[in-house]
């Protein structure tokens, strides 16, 4: 299991149709919580506020959980609940909550392995005595190829 924790301080521009921009200072925080069911199978939950320096009342709030699976070892797909609650709308009429049930396939470009061979860094040993040449060059413990898939 995983958690992580964050906040941060910036600046918002809240744009909203038919209303003019509006600029404030904003305080985040937010967490994220990931639990393995398995080496294919994972258990997300996270949520995060977002609060306006000028009005700490006018929050942004988001809430989501889901579970995502891998279906090969490059693709991954995600279900996911989200809950996103505005305290105070842009204009009346307007609700607060907006629900949203997320679907997502996730397509792996980049593998951390490189397949073919493993990166050394290659050590040089120096001469022991002056006499000694065969001891200096790379170690050839060094000089093997392997594949790392």
């Amino acid at each position: 299991m995983t958690v992580d924790v964050d906040s941060a301080v910036g600046v918002v521009t809240e744009k909203n149709a038919g209303l003019a921009a509006r600029t404030s200072g904003a305080l985040t925080s937010g967490q994220r919580l990931a639990f393995k069911l398995s080496d294919t199978a994972t258990v997300t939950q996270n949520a995060t506020a977002l609060w306006k320096l000028d009005d700490f009342g006018d929050g942004l709030y988001t809430f989501g959980i889901g579970v995502a699976a891998s279906v090969t070892s490059r693709i991954q797909i995600k279900l996911e609940f989200q809950d996103v609650y505005k305290a105070q709308p842009p204009a009346p009429g307007v609700q607060r909550n907006d629900l949203a049930f997320l679907t997502t396939l996730l397509y792996k470009f980049w593998a951390a392995a490189v397949c073919g061979y493993r990166l050394r860094s290659t050590v040089y040993r120096l001469p022991s005595t002056v006499h000694s040449p065969r001891s200096a060059g790379p170690s050839t413990a060094n000089r093997q190829r392997g594949n790392a898939c």
